[in-house]
């Protein structure tokens, strides 16, 4: 027997082993695929919250809702820097910018807004800058608030009330009116900054810092101006995943980390990057971290990068937190806060300003 007649293979023997060996491939991938969709099948449902699941429900009703935010306002400040107000502060030439300061306020924080507008929120003018302060509230919760509200607004014309509820966990939402506010009726204004009721401004640092970021931006040839961490920049910060005052549930924000961002106490942006987040708002789910979601996430999806979110100089603090007014008892108010205040105001009084009489 030769060589040739040792390797010859039967042409219907080869297609039989052909065709077995299709076969047999055929079977091993559909053990597999369905080994991978068991899997996958067991893996969604041990994480899917179950609708039955009281806990889940829970969950659920704590995220807060995906819509388009558009804001009515029962009540509306005088527009001030667009000169709608006859008074001494707004007659003068001198002005190089304009800043509109939203202060975000509960309803029935009465005594802090008092003691803003006889403190650092009186002041209209600063060196060479114009200032308004506005307070945004939401709905109040009872006829007696509400009431107190109404003769608060027709004394100081102050107050932007927006058709919403007045809670901390909402409390994105009303920063958001003040910048719908804001981008609708102050696209000439130069800066927009938010706050909170409980924090004393040093308006000298203020200015200075607002000078030293325009030259940076010059001298780093920025496309926009920077957003100014006037209180305090947050990096490599974790969401709360407990129940406290700043809990956020995995299904609003899934990250384990939260992106660099700005406390929501005091920061400033240029009017023209308000605009644009806002309109970049309107199409995206809200976290209720208000300054985390507006400086941390939408500013990453506009594309501001983190090196345009600053902080003023190490030697210069702008922004002190009074711990909510040491629980809002009047002996305080006169008394360590406004003995803060007073050293603050020594400062006022070596440069140009003008107040608005209360």
């Amino acid at each position: 027997m030769n060589a040739a007649s040792i390797s010859y293979v039967p042409r219907s023997r080869h297609v039989f082993l052909l065709a077995t060996t299709v076969i047999l491939h055929f079977c091993v991938a559909g053990i597999w695929i369905q080994g991978e969709y068991q899997i996958q099948q067991q893996w969604t449902t041990t994480n899917r919250p179950s609708n039955n699941s009281e806990v889940s429900k829970e969950r659920l009703n704590d995220v807060l809702p995906t819509t388009s935010h558009k804001f009515i306002y029962p009540k509306e400040p005088d527009t001030v820097l667009s000169g709608s107000e006859n008074d001494a502060c707004i007659a003068r030439q001198d002005v190089l910018w304009k800043m509109a300061i939203f202060i975000k306020s509960s309803a029935k924080n009465f005594k802090r807004r008092e003691f803003l507008r006889r403190s650092w929120a009186s002041y209209r003018f600063v060196q060479d800058g114009m200032i308004q302060t506005i307070f945004v509230v939401g709905n109040a919760t009872d006829p007696t608030t509400d009431q107190l509200l109404n003769d608060e607004f027709m004394r100081y014309k102050d107050i932007l009330q927006y058709s919403g509820p007045d809670d901390y966990r909402n409390i994105s939402l009303k920063t958001l009116a003040g910048m719908q506010w804001c981008s609708q009726n102050y696209k000439d204004v130069d800066f927009y900054t938010s706050g909170d009721d409980d924090f004393l401004i040093d308006l000298v640092a203020m200015r200075n810092t607002l000078v030293e970021f325009r030259e940076t931006t010059i001298k780093n040839r920025w496309p926009e101006y920077p957003i100014i961490c006037m209180y305090e920049k947050r990096q490599n910060t974790r969401p709360h995943r407990h129940k406290d005052k700043w809990h956020v549930p995995i299904e609003e924000y899934k990250w384990p980390m939260w992106p660099d961002f700005c406390l929501g106490g005091f920061y400033t942006m240029s009017v023209n990057v308000t605009i644009q987040l806002w309109d970049l708002a309107q199409v995206q789910k809200p976290v209720r971290m208000d300054d985390v979601w507006i400086t941390g996430i939408l500013r990453q999806q506009f594309g501001l990068p983190n090196v345009m979110l600053v902080v003023p100089g190490k030697k210069r603090t702008v922004a002190k937190h009074t711990v909510g007014f040491k629980n809002d008892k009047s002996k305080n108010l006169s008394g360590v806060v406004q003995k803060d205040w007073e050293k603050l105001k020594q400062n006022l009084q070596k440069i140009t300003t003008c107040t608005v009489p209360q």
